[in-house]
């Protein structure tokens, strides 16, 4: 069952993120605006266990998304907020633009637009326009990169030098087939804008 795989994976999540209760306590009080304060949280490795993640949110989405999925999920007293809070910190990555860190950031916020696509995420607190702002800056930032043909994969996976636009205005680029990135299914994207500011 994917509801189970996906809530060992996101305590499993938690566990290597260490957050501490007092700084998801804050950033949940604040709304998550302005610049987070905390602990500086390492990031390192984590992109094919958010993949994985990723991959059950969706197939629970898909198969297993009812009125209670949420409180099904919750395993343990508010593991959805510190979830977000470590997102929200992993998505504030996207502001240091290197490859490394804007695919940190990317796969955070396909993780938070995902949980968002659960069934009164908005009602349980899981939708924050702070952190709706801080995903999209994400994928523009990855999008961006993308488009002056840097690397977004990992320092250590990079080879040769990157390509720059000379006059670093991504506005006059085409966009070309090497260029279009598809963040998520249709079926995704149809369930994200009739749900994520559902009031």
């Amino acid at each position: 069952m994917s509801l189970d795989e996906l809530k060992d994976e996101l305590s499993v999540l938690l566990e290597n993120s260490q957050i501490d209760d007092e700084t998801v306590r804050t950033c949940i009080d604040t709304d998550f605006v302005g610049k987070l304060e905390g602990p500086e949280i390492d990031f390192d490795g984590v992109e094919n266990h958010w993949e994985r993640v990723i991959e059950l949110l969706t197939k629970v989405i898909h198969d297993e998304n009812s009125d209670d999925i949420i409180s099904k999920l919750e395993s343990e007293s508010n593991l959805l907020k510190k979830i977000i809070t470590v997102l929200a910190f992993a998505m504030e990555k996207q502001k240091d633009k290197t490859g490394e860190s804007c695919l940190i950031s990317l796969a955070a916020a396909r993780m938070y637009f995902l949980l968002s696509c659960l069934n009164s995420a908005h009602v349980y607190g899981i939708v924050h326009k702070a952190n709706v702002t801080r995903a999209f800056n994400s994928v523009k930032t990855a999008y961006q990169k993308k488009l002056l043909h840097e690397d977004v994969r990992p320092k250590s996976k990079k080879s040769g030098k990157s390509k720059k636009n000379a006059t670093g205005d991504i506005s006059s680029l085409p966009p070309t087939q090497e260029t279009e990135v598809e963040l998520f299914s249709s079926e995704i994207v149809e369930s994200l804008s009739s749900s994520l500011f559902n009031v």
